[in-house]
């Protein structure tokens, strides 16, 4: 997303390095875990001579103050900054990057409070994901779907969307992802008193606890999580 942004800015020689860099890093990826997400995007850049620069520049620039709102806890004001760029890319044919835009908008929507709003935008992503085998963005999507539908007190219906997220994200290799899919759908589990499978899922959350994925935030809260589950269930 940095350099698709970053080849808006330079002409010439600059220009063909960083969309060669882009058309680099998408392939890598697409190699490294069979999702072309990200090189769809390297290819609409570089197959795309007639760009409206000036267009995708600004959704560009609309998703970086969208972002720094929402650093500073300031979700409303971000959410008007994440439309409109949805809005650019899609003008442009930069659908892949107006889902993202899209999925930001969710998320700052979520949290303002309005989680029916953010559910439906993030399944309007999961149904393209799904369309066009997108996996990062379905296991991405679908984890908060889950949260919205927990947070309902509506278990069964996010055990459906923690199981098909963390199904997505092993497909790609997103550790990430699967363990906080996988954390959240024990919790879930737990909560709902089934015992057995929330334990049968510990494990493998704690194991991917010492990979170099997993951050300090996300190691702790992991432990926590699980360290939870298990003295409820009376280990």
């Amino acid at each position: 997303h940095r350099l698709s942004f970053s080849s808006l800015t330079v002409t010439g020689d600059r220009k063909r390095q960083l969309l060669t860099t882009l058309s680099n890093v998408g392939e890598i990826e697409r190699q490294r875990t069979g999702d072309r997400f990200a090189q769809d995007i390297a290819n609409f850049y570089a197959r795309s001579p007639n760009l409206n620069s000036e267009k995708l520049l600004s959704a560009h620039i609309l998703n970086r103050e969208g972002t720094v709102l929402c650093l500073s806890q300031n979700y409303s004001d971000a959410i008007p900054k994440f439309d409109e760029a949805r809005r650019l890319f899609e003008s442009s044919g930069s659908r892949n990057e107006a889902r993202l835009s899209q999925y930001f908008a969710a998320y700052a929507r979520l949290n303002a409070k309005d989680s029916v709003t953010a559910e439906r935008e993030l399944e309007s992503i999961l149904v393209y994901a799904n369309a066009n085998s997108y996996k990062w963005l379905a296991a991405t999507a679908g984890y908060w779907i889950g949260n919205i539908r927990y947070s309902r007190r509506e278990p069964s219906r996010s055990i459906e969307a923690y199981l098909l997220a963390a199904e997505n994200a092993r497909a790609v290799s997103d550790s990430y992802s699967l363990q906080r899919n996988l954390s959240a759908l024990a919790t879930v589990h737990s909560k709902s008193g089934q015992f057995s499978s929330a334990l049968d899922i510990v494990p493998s959350v704690l194991e991917m606890n010492g990979t170099s994925v997993s951050s300090l935030r996300q190691q702790y809260r992991s432990f926590s999580e699980m360290t939870f589950i298990m003295n409820a269930s009376s280990l």
